[in-house]
């Protein structure tokens, strides 16, 4: 699964340690990241992505497991934290992540359902997102010029309210779908379904990220 190894090239940015994990396929978290059909919306509408391989720091002491995480720009060969992908910074990175030392492509994974979505709509999409792409790229070196210029971002506990909310809005929008749909008016609690189903595996979802990202480092198998 996920590969500890020692290294004199990279060096964890928060204590210079060179005992570094490596998360690829087919450790769960990129795996999840690959077959999770939520994982599509994330993609496709929102522009999240998840880098081909993660690095966890294994000389951290007493750390949160979500602030040992790094991610690799094989250009450069910088490690940049994972933190920097979180909250303004998590969405509008259809074409890729850019790597803020080098401004190089950072390889990133793609989910098995949004590249069967991607080559089904290939004919609606191809040609306006070539046109769109340099002047994504344009606003996306502006993005990292004005997310390096502010204050480092202090560690802190994950609190993944975000989750539960995109789950909610997954489930609010089944249930007005399936409400238009029908036609009628009647027994639309039956329709409204969804939306309470969705929050309960939201908050689910939550309870675990939050438990494994503010693990401390030292309890991290």
């Amino acid at each position: 699964m996920g590969k500890t190894c020692t290294t004199s090239v990279l060096a964890c940015p928060r204590c210079s340690g060179h005992h570094l994990k490596r998360m690829a396929l087919p450790h769960w978290i990129p795996l999840n990241w690959c077959v999770n059909p939520l994982t599509c919306i994330a993609e496709i509408i929102f522009g999240g992505r998840m880098p081909k391989e993660l690095f966890c720091c294994q000389d951290c002491s007493d750390a949160l497991w979500a602030d040992c995480l790094y991610f690799r720009c094989p250009s450069c060969n910088a490690l940049h934290k994972e933190r920097m992908w979180r909250g303004s910074n998590s969405s509008g990175h259809w074409f890729g992540l850019l790597c803020p030392s080098c401004l190089g492509m950072i390889p990133c994974l793609w989910n098995i359902w949004s590249l069967l979505i991607l080559f089904v709509t290939a004919p609606i999409w191809y040609l306006p997102a070539r046109l769109v792409r340099p002047h994504w790229l344009q606003f996306e070196q502006r993005r990292i010029a004005a997310l390096l210029g502010r204050p480092p971002v202090p560690d802190k506990k994950v609190r993944p309210i975000s989750i539960v909310l995109f789950f909610g809005i997954i489930g609010l929008g089944i249930s007005l779908g399936t409400i238009w749909g029908s036609g009628r008016s009647e027994k639309l609690w039956i329709h409204a379904l969804p939306l309470p189903v969705w929050l309960a595996m939201g908050v689910l979802w939550a309870l675990v990220v939050k438990r494994r990202a503010n693990r401390r480092r030292r309890q991290t198998p």
